[in-house]
């Protein structure tokens, strides 16, 4: 994985695009055939409409060998997209990072909330086992076949009625 850039990089970056000439760019190429002339252009409003500005040309001097001149072509569309590409890019960059802390509170709060559940989850757990452990020593009333505690006295209770009563 690349190195995160730092802010002093993406300042540096971002002061180069401020300060170059404003775009979009373009390339033309003339004269592919023969001697061809490799141009990029910037074009932006104008006061006087869209003004067309000169940015570096590359002069072939007789016909270059078509790799080579394929491959520089597609160094100078590089050049050219470069203006508009940059920018575009640094405001991506810039949006992701102002979401960095929404997303860490955001994963905070979530870790937090899991800590709770399972704390919760192991409370649960050791009350159902303190529950199984207390219904199983249980027996039932001889009198009644019912578990106690709660009945112990409805038991007796009935027993005395039952003895008065015969």
């Amino acid at each position: 994985m690349a190195t995160p850039l730092s802010d002093e990089r993406l300042a540096e970056i971002r002061e180069r695009c401020d300060k170059a000439t404003q775009g979009p760019w373009e390339l033309e190429i003339k004269g592919a055939d023969a001697a061809p002339l490799v141009i990029v252009w910037a074009r932006y409003p104008h006061r006087e409409g869209l003004h067309r500005h000169f940015i570096t040309y590359t002069e072939y001097g007789e016909k270059p060998d078509p790799d080579v001149l394929q491959r520089n072509s597609d160094n100078y569309a590089f050049i050219a997209a470069a203006r508009t590409d940059m920018p575009d890019l640094l405001a991506e960059v810039e949006r992701l990072r102002a979401l960095v802390p929404d997303l860490n509170a955001a994963l905070v709060a979530k870790q937090q909330e899991g800590d709770r559940l399972a704390g919760d989850y192991v409370a649960i757990r050791a009350e159902n086992q303190s529950l199984r452990d207390h219904h199983y020593s249980l027996d039932a009333c001889p009198e009644c076949g019912r578990l106690p505690p709660d009945h112990a006295l409805d038991c007796a209770l009935d027993a005395a009625l039952r003895a008065s009563n015969e």
